[in-house]
């Protein structure tokens, strides 16, 4: 099968020089992505129809229905329909009759809203760049039509929704703890692309339930052995439970008239709870199923039960698991390094399963009646892109000593940072909330303390033992002892251990350190687990010190770069929306914003707000704005050097999209308005760079480089990983089809499959070139205070889902 190349565009000439020549490469590379060329589009007419009444609550019962309307109307019907399980459904046939059928005695009707022809100039519309946002609307129904086109026969063959984006096999199956088991699948998505229509494909891992009985997932979710340990769970047990097992689909195992059921809540004691039957009879639930079903008698009546429905209670010992259900919450932490151990994959075994499984059809490709239907038609090989190696900054430390990254890491033992932190560690203390042998503590603690030479710190620090589960009282005690030890007015640090799976314990430390009380400030903290620190090597007492001098206030290192001039003069902005976790209503989500304040882009200032749960746009980004503005310019007073910055690049994380146009009409604005308020009109106003930075699982593009092929890849520069090298851009081949854009793979690789971000420009006040902000964002991927190798996106928008960890010290 030989792979598809499209080739690049003739390079632009600015000032008579090719823009790509402006800057430093390595080497030119061609890979190979996980897109393929669309070479037919669809061209079929199809109508549409965006309601069903009455309307249902559930996906599988609109699936049903239209299933039931299909075969009872087919002459009307024709072809099968593309449906997305909600309100969309698409014919080639005219359903001219307003009520189609009946379902369980209840009439449906379908109506008919447009028809849509996907005709030549409409695809093209899709795929030409164009400043116009009017066809945007229709480009959107468009493209969710193609989508709908390309899953509905693999989805239906592997029992997932037919708009679902990925579909799993079961006999992939691999079971974790807990009642879960990993099942890898694959993903699929039309994107548009500037003059193609390419499809993304993915080879993916998921949770999912372990099918099967319910009473032995309960089981093994809470570590038990015996059901009857289930009737006296504590309250901390229950609601962990409830909240694992809410909305699971269950079959009842004694009554196959009655469909699945989604798990509506835990019932306490459920054999034993009772209600009035048909008859007004009174009478348990262990009473009612040992009467009316042969194999109903109840053996756990006080085990945890389920509700389904309105009222309806179900003893455990009666309900399955059905097959297939994704695990959409946040996976539990000792879970997660099996995760990755099960769904990690090198870049090689990807590729090899993502073109195996097209080579034997498994997205039905060439037998699907939707594809044939529609005329589309998919080149089954690689699409293959050139683009190139970026050269990486220099990292400057102490005393003026240069190092060069090599393919994007470093090695800072024996360094010294670039600029100590002045006060050093003369107050602090060790907060230890786990069992530790106080003779492995003195020898880490004195390790740290060599790795900390550059600064004056003070050794011996006071200890200080409490419980992880109520951490605060130790926190407040190891402070008081910090300050008075070190005679401050508060503590410099305190440095805090924990055991190996604490992350309840560590939120609660990080937020007691953060955001202080009206009794004190805030108290820079560092936390170190149980199973790290024990080894005392200087190699990670290096980490953590890297870790602690930016608290402290001092630069661990800069860069120095063809970008330096260029950062000099401009104020680096980060900005994000972090929003809770999957199926969590009740919390706000968090905005966070990280600015620059000196010419190297090393020491920065940070805001975070709380807004609306699951709102986009950043609500306080104006005043965000004006206060790192202010910021920016009260640490350049203090510099003698108060000139305002003549650029602002904005690295937005955290936007899909769909939603481009949206955060362009609204926070560029809030910004340039920022400006005005800070007394930077006119002339004076700072030109803005707006860039939205995508580094998200939904974003499955994925490069790969023949490392066997001489001619593609110098050895040299080969990724030991498999990835495609730190540094690797693509400025041509996968463009989107309305903005400028541009890939790049900035992190080395370490475990798996690594990703580039995508960059999508919004705004370029300045004109810069392309290639020049990718060497810039490449280049501030060195920033990042806390590591020795080069992170997946610039420092600043790798800081904002933790607004109060910036990438290097606090102005």
């Amino acid at each position: 099968m030989h792979a598809q190349h499209i080739s690049g565009r003739h390079e632009a000439q600015y000032a008579g020089v090719p823009l790509i020549e402006q800057v430093a490469l390595r080497q030119r590379v061609t890979v190979r992505t996980n897109m393929f060329e669309i070479t037919r589009p669809p061209t079929a007419v199809y109508y549409q129809y965006d309601e069903i009444n009455p309307p249902s609550h559930t996906s599988a019962r609109n699936y049903e229905i239209i299933d039931r309307l299909q075969s009872s109307y087919a002459a009307e019907f024709g072809s099968r329909p593309l449906y997305d399980g909600r309100a969309l459904l698409y014919s080639q046939r005219n359903i001219t009759i307003q009520k189609v059928g009946f379902c369980r005695s209840v009439a449906f009707s379908l109506m008919q809203r447009s028809h849509l022809s996907l005709s030549s100039l409409c695809l093209r519309s899709l795929i030409e760049k164009g400043d116009s946002d009017d066809q945007e609307d229709v480009n959107y129904v468009v493209l969710q039509l193609c989508q709908l086109i390309v899953r509905q026969a693999p989805n239906f063959r592997h029992r997932f929704p037919a708009h679902s984006k990925s579909f799993y096999v079961a006999d992939t199956a691999v079971d974790m703890d807990m009642g879960l088991q990993v099942w890898k699948g694959f993903f699929q998505s039309v994107r548009p692309t500037r003059g193609h229509l390419l499809l993304n494909v993915d080879h993916t891992a998921a949770p999912v339930y372990a099918p099967g009985p319910l009473l032995s997932t309960m089981l093994q979710f809470l570590k038990l052995r015996d059901p009857r340990d289930l009737q006296n769970l504590s309250r901390p047990e229950y609601l962990r439970l409830r909240s694992h097992l809410k909305g699971v689909v269950v079959r009842i195992t004694v009554n196959s008239n009655v469909g699945p059921k989604p798990i509506v809540d835990l019932v306490e004691e459920a054999g034993r709870q009772e209600f009035d039957n048909k008859e007004g009879v009174r009478v348990s639930v262990s009473q009612h199923f040992a009467s009316r079903y042969a194999n109903g008698t109840v053996r756990f009546p006080r085990a945890i039960g389920v509700r389904v429905g309105k009222s309806a209670i179900i003893p455990a010992e009666f309900c399955e698991i059905i097959p297939g259900q994704l695990f959409r919450k946040k996976l539990p932490p000792e879970l997660q390094n099996d995760f990755l151990r099960i769904a990690t994959e090198r870049p090689e075994r990807r590729l090899q399963a993502i073109q195996g499984a097209v080579n034997q059809d498994t997205f039905n490709w060439n037998t699907s009646d939707f594809l044939k239907d529609a005329g589309m038609v998919v080149n089954p090989g690689m699409l293959e892109v050139t683009g190139a190696i970026l050269k990486a900054p220099k990292i400057v430390y102490g005393n003026g000593e240069k190092i060069d990254a090599r393919n994007g890491t470093w090695n800072v033992v024996g360094r010294k940072f670039y600029l100590p932190a002045a006060r050093g560690l003369q107050a602090w203390a060790v907060a230890v909330l786990q069992r530790v042998r106080s003779q492995d503590l003195d020898t880490f603690l004195k390790t740290l303390v060599k790795n900390l030479r550059d600064r004056a710190v003070r050794g011996n620090p006071p200890v200080v033992h409490g419980n992880p589960t109520n951490p605060i009282p130790t926190l407040e005690d190891a402070a008081l002892r910090a300050q008075i030890w070190g005679r401050a007015n508060s503590p410099d640090m305190i440095l805090v251990i924990l055991p190996t799976n604490a992350e309840d314990c560590r939120n609660t430390v990080k937020v007691w350190g953060d955001w202080g009380t009206p009794e004190r400030v805030a108290i820079p903290t560092q936390c170190v687990r149980t199973g790290k620190w024990e080894r005392a090597d200087s190699q990670y007492c290096n980490n953590l010190a890297l870790k602690i001098n930016p608290r402290l206030g001092g630069i661990n290192s800069i860069i120095e770069s063809e970008a330096s001039d260029f950062l000099s003069t401009a104020m680096i902005v980060g900005a994000d929306v972090g929003h809770p976790g999957p199926g969590v209503n009740h919390l706000p989500s968090i905005t966070g914003l990280v600015a620059s304040v000196d010419k190297t882009a090393s020491r920065w200032t940070s805001f975070s707000c709380l807004q609306t749960p699951r709102l986009e746009i950043i609500g306080d980004l104006e005043q965000m704005m004006v206060d790192a503005l202010n910021d920016f310019r009260g640490y350049r007073e203090t510099q003698k050097d108060p000139v305002p910055p003549r650029h602002v690049v904005f690295f937005r994380d955290g936007v899909s999209e769909g939603e481009y146009r949206h955060i362009r009409d609204i926070e560029v604005p809030m910004i340039k308005r920022a400006f005005g308020r800070v007394g930077l009109r006119g002339n004076a106003a700072p030109k803005l760079l707006f860039v939205i930075v995508g580094k998200r699982p939904s974003t499955c593009t994925i490069l790969f480089i023949d490392q066997s092929d001489p001619t593609r890849l110098d050895r040299r520069d080969a990724d030991r990983s498999g990835n495609c090298p730190s540094g690797f851009v693509l400025f041509e081949g996968l463009n989107h089809p309305k903005y400028d854009d541009y890939y790049l793979q900035s992190q080395p690789g370490l475990k798996g499959m690594s990703r580039p971000a995508h960059y999508v420009v919004l705004e370029n006040e300045a004109k810069l070139p392309l290639e020049i902000i990718g060497q810039m964002a490449y280049h501030l991927c060195y920033q990042y205070a806390r590591a020795t190798r080069a992170v997946s996106v610039p420092a600043p928008a790798y800081c904002t889902s933790h607004p109060t960890c910036p990438p290097g010290p606090m102005c």
